[in-house]
């Protein structure tokens, strides 16, 4: 049995590609398992992105506030945040 050798960027670079390319569940995915390997808030951002273009608005919330706990300055996520929030 092979042994998976991804890195935490592998999945975002294809977690990013799906999101450009509307294929939101895939997104999520590769996401999910980047955030397994490292929380990151860069991450939790975009996470944030997939769950939000995909109308499943309470989970983009918690994955904005995600990044602004490992990043208080992290500036998409509070704008992201503070437009679904009102």
């Amino acid at each position: 049995m092979k042994k998976n050798t991804a890195t935490m960027e592998d999945y975002v670079e294809l977690g990013q590609f799906y999101l450009l390319n509307h294929r939101y569940e895939e997104s999520i995915k590769q996401f999910k398992l980047a955030l397994k390997i490292k929380p990151d808030a860069q991450v939790y951002f975009q996470l944030g992105l997939a769950y939000e273009t995909s109308c499943k608005l309470p989970e983009a919330k918690e994955m904005y506030r995600k990044a602004i706990e490992l990043d208080p300055n992290h500036k998409e996520a509070n704008v992201h945040l503070s437009r679904l929030t009102g």
